[in-house]
């Protein structure tokens, strides 16, 4: 076996990361559109919903449009283009990973694409099946571990596989669930992991390496997606998160390091990267605890080389795996073990923290005023978006899950350990 060290721990679905208030911030050429769903949490990782997009608070049998069985109670979230929804999967003894083309509409399976693969040791809350994959008008972009090294693959919407990459062995003793992002004509994803680590950008189209950074190996793997920042002023760049570099800003036609404020994890990251018009969020944490949230501000657009300051930490109650949501002024913060955390962007201030009966390790997302996040017992909690703690609804999906719910065209789709479902009026 190789350098794919597997071992006590979990990586979870979830990670994730990137929230941001009002309309979806796009950088120009970017293949995305603000009704579709085209990576974990939405575009650009934001977590939230287009304008005017309503899901029902409290559901029925009649807002239950379908489901479908999937096998292998794997973790990663649907992606979703036009009538086109994606979600992997793999098999319950990880012979073969599994990307999966759905019918948006009536749930029905369009394609089934199988790409070999090998079991390995994971702990208990992890899955074989953990990143989200990645889609554009006419690609989808699908990445996997197994003992011999990461793969990278390219199809279109009809299935037909394109290209693919070996991205090289992992070691970690969580085990492998990054999920790549399209910015432009590349695919970008992170490896910031104990042995050879870098950050890649890779051609659409071919495949071709466009360029690739190196990073760092670290105490601690990295599992946060990147999400795009457009300054007020100045070109929008990448943010990663990593225990390695703590938080930095990326060209993305480059590679080029912008800034970085180091020292900023003691941990591993696992949650993505948020942020509002002013300050930068990343967050570390561990299954034992001491997780904490770091407030950074953003550089400024005439000088972007030089390093953020932190302004504060937020420790009490802290996520470890979901990534919060930013709404106005606004910070939800949604902890491992079910604590709502209402947070004043400003000062860091607590507004309220309430706890739940429910444990998540998937993201919440925002559809209007409502927050919806699926828990590891099977139950979708609906909150009100407000300074006040309201619970609205509590809706079971009659499995676990540690996936992110996927939102468009007035529609959810929520992936569980054993089915996919659809929701609306």
């Amino acid at each position: 076996m190789k350098n794919f060290k597997l071992g006590n721990g979990f990586c979870l679905q979830g990670f994730s990361l990137a929230a941001v208030v009002g309309a979806v911030l796009m950088a120009s050429g970017s293949d995305i559109r603000a009704q579709e769903w085209t990576r974990f949490r939405g575009p650009n990782g934001t977590g939230i919903a287009a304008a005017g997009t309503s899901i029902p608070a409290v559901w029925t049998p009649e807002t239950i449009q379908w489901k479908i069985p999937l096998e292998g109670g794997s973790h990663s979230s649907p992606v979703l283009w036009g009538d086109h929804l994606f979600v992997s999967r793999t098999d319950e003894d990880g012979s073969v990973q599994v990307l999966v083309c759905v019918d948006a509409v009536n749930g029905r399976v369009q394609w089934e694409r199988p790409f070999r693969s090998q079991s390995y040791r994971i702990h208990q809350y992890n899955s074989l099946a953990s990143p989200t994959p990645a889609v554009t008008s006419d690609r989808v972009f699908f990445t996997w571990g197994n003992p011999d090294g990461i793969q990278l693959a390219a199809l279109d919407h009809s299935g037909k596989l394109l290209w693919t990459r070996d991205l090289g062995t992992f070691s970690s003793q969580h085990g492998y669930a990054n999920s790549p992002i399209v910015e432009g004509n590349r695919v970008i994803i992170a490896k910031d992991h104990l042995g050879e680590s870098f950050l890649a950008a890779y051609h659409v189209d071919t495949g071709e390496e466009i360029w690739k950074l190196e990073r760092r190996a670290g105490d601690h793997t990295a599992y946060s997606t990147p999400c795009l920042f457009e300054p007020e002023n100045g070109k929008p760049y990448l943010i990663f998160n990593s225990s390695s570099h703590g938080i930095t800003g990326i060209d993305p036609e480059t590679g080029n390091v912008l800034w970085e404020k180091g020292g900023l994890f003691d941990k591993r990251s696992v949650s993505s990267p948020v942020f509002s018009k002013n300050l930068i969020f990343g967050s570390c944490g561990s299954g034992g605890g001491g997780n904490y949230v770091v407030a950074i501000s953003v550089p400024d657009a005439d000088a972007p080389e030089e390093s953020p300051e932190l302004v504060y930490r937020f420790r009490r109650s802290a996520p470890y795996v979901p990534t919060p949501v930013v709404n106005g002024d606004r910070a939800v913060f949604l902890s491992d073990q079910g604590i709502v955390s209402l947070i004043d962007l400003k000062t860091g201030d607590t507004v309220y923290s309430e706890r739940t009966n429910e444990r998540f390790f998937g993201s919440p997302v925002l559809v209007g005023e409502y927050l919806f996040a699926a828990s590891t017992d099977g139950d979708m909690v609906v909150f009100k978006a407000g300074d006040e703690f309201e619970i609205v609804a509590v809706n079971s999906l009659g499995s676990g899950t540690h996936s992110t719910p996927a939102v468009a065209n007035n529609r959810m789709y929520v992936r569980t350990g054993t089915h996919l479902y659809c929701i609306g009026e």
